[in-house]
């Protein structure tokens, strides 16, 4: 009976694997590393796309796609991946991606429900309101005659007022709150305790359109008028610009944090370690984000390998520039035209040095490539190559 369960269970992975290399082929070998073809799609297509001037056929971009995952090889091989440099930067983009893939559905509804509530507690069974004032400021150490001077000056423009002068004009001219000035006088929509006490006080006594009679507060004199007053707007009405703000205020980043802390506390592991389980998981229901992953991780070991290897190392070699400037000098005569121009020949590498240490730099990566082909074995697939982009 156990040898029957052992067969059985033999035969159903060579199902599930006959089914995947069916649907997924592997289009090439590289380093001893098989490359499926949803890899290589995923990467020709995204270089590929229609915003990409030059464009490469499948057979065009094999090599390119080769001789990059040669040089990532060359980079795990050095063991670059185990700088910390290189782990910070690449758990920082992973991350990026990952974290808000934690957020529970609904916990953002949630949170803007709450934020909903939180408003309508603060309003304390008020209405909000829509105050506009005209100031009059009164100095702190204010002598009795500055006291008089704004005493008097707040008195006209009631007056002015009284007479039937408009509000918003009278506040353009002389309130001293330029900020509001600007606006009519129009403080904006407001609920408790947004204010002053003494000003939100008198505010919330006056009648929609009422102005009230100068007061003064700690600050100096005002003239309020209560532009307007309404109930709080349902959530349904409010829920986009809520979540909005939210979204502004990167809710969904906190919300993360709060789970992967949690998890780190609950489970007793380290936020790395939580982080890379995630990772694993999502990445394993979505190939597109596992090759933008892979992308970046293996992008980032190019960078460093190109640095080390070929980059620095060539722009440094002035013996190696110059030897190279003397052998393609011609490459680097200015034409006739350019001549008859005033443009003068380089007598010397430094004088054209970007050109010069690009080229010295391509010529260096070139014989890169060329170690790392002979270094390591490549096996094209052919017949599965030619399904790219031609399958269902």
């Amino acid at each position: 009976m156990k040898r029957f369960i052992y067969q059985a269970l033999l035969l159903t992975t060579i199902s599930i694997g006959s089914a995947k290399a069916q649907t997924d082929p592997v289009v090439m070998r590289i380093a001893g590393e098989d490359v499926p073809r949803s890899e290589f799609e995923y990467n020709y297509n995204k270089n590929n796309s229609d915003g990409v001037i030059d464009k490469k056929t499948v057979d065009e971009y094999v090599d390119l796609f080769i001789n990059y995952k040669l040089k990532v090889k060359a980079a795990l091989d050095a063991h670059l991946d185990t700088l910390s440099s290189y782990q910070k930067e690449f758990r920082s983009y992973r991350d990026q991606q990952i974290r808000p893939l934690m957020v529970p559905e609904g916990a953002e509804e949630q949170e803007a429900v709450t934020y909903y509530e939180n408003m309508l507690k603060q309003l304390e069974g008020k209405n909000l309101i829509l105050p506009a004032h005209i100031f009059v400021r009164v100095p702190q150490q204010a002598t009795a005659e500055q006291q008089t001077a704004a005493k008097a000056r707040i008195d006209s423009i009631y007056a002015a007022l009284q007479a039937g002068e408009d509000f918003a004009t009278l506040a353009g001219k002389h309130s001293e709150d330029r900020q509001t000035a600007i606006r009519g006088g129009a403080i904006g929509w407001i609920g408790p305790h947004q204010l002053l006490k003494e000003l939100e006080d008198a505010a919330y006594a006056l009648q929609k359109g009422e102005t009230g009679k100068p007061m003064l507060s700690t600050v100096g004199w005002h003239i309020i008028k209560l532009m307007d007053s309404k109930p709080l707007e349902p959530y349904d009405t409010l829920a986009p610009r809520i979540r909005e703000f939210l979204e502004a205020r990167g809710i969904k980043d906190k919300l993360a944090t709060q789970l992967v802390d949690s998890l780190s506390r609950t489970q007793q592991k380290s936020i790395e370690e939580i982080m890379d389980e995630a990772s694993d998981r999502y990445a394993a229901q979505d190939d597109e984000l596992k090759y933008l992953i892979k992308e970046y991780h293996d992008g980032l070991l190019f960078f460093e390998l190109m640095q080390r290897e070929v980059w620095q190392p060539a722009a440094a070699d002035t013996l190696g520039l110059a030897k190279y400037f003397k052998k393609n000098k011609k490459h680097y005569t200015p034409s006739k035209e350019e001549l008859k121009a005033g443009k003068k020949k380089p007598k010397q590498w430094t004088d054209v040095s970007d050109q010069v240490v690009s080229d010295y730099q391509a010529e260096r990566e070139q014989a890169f490539v060329e170690q790392l082909r002979k270094r390591y074995p490549v096996v094209i697939y052919k017949e599965a190559l030619s399904t790219v982009n031609k399958h269902d």
